[in-house]
């Protein structure tokens, strides 16, 4: 027997990344653009959410949240932030393999905040189910 609950935040998280990209590609595609030649629009999000999913473990298993002074979780929010940022970009910037793109790089940080709070909400659910 396979033991899911390992995984579980893993695909939680990228199905959570993916819904930002459905949202963000409904209420602006003249932005957020999905789309490939090789994938249809449902696979190509799919897909640049794992790229995000992926980028965002590696940060969180190779990189360290700074210490603050702060308490509360406004310092987490802000670190994420912008690490959400650098992968929304290193995400858009592979357009060719992840099908996603954006034009500027201040649109990745206004999709940096809602990759937060989708991923916060997610997080909550994850503790509400006992799995972290």
């Amino acid at each position: 027997m396979i033991i899911l609950k390992k995984y579980t935040p893993f695909i939680v998280y990228w199905i959570a990344n993916s819904l930002v990209f459905y949202f963000a590609n409904l209420l602006k595609p003249d932005v957020f653009v999905i789309g490939s030649s090789w994938l249809s629009y449902t696979v190509n999000i799919a897909w640049a959410g794992l790229w995000l999913t992926l980028i965002l473990f590696l940060v969180k298993v190779f990189g360290k949240q700074p210490k603050s002074k702060f308490p509360g979780t406004g310092k987490g929010m802000v670190y994420y932030w912008f690490w959400n940022s650098v992968a929304v970009w290193l995400v858009a910037k592979m357009a060719f393999v992840t099908g996603f793109g954006i034009p500027k790089f201040y649109w990745a940080l206004v999709l940096a905040i809602f990759t937060n709070l989708f991923q916060w909400s997610a997080r909550q659910l994850l503790k509400k189910g006992k799995v972290l």
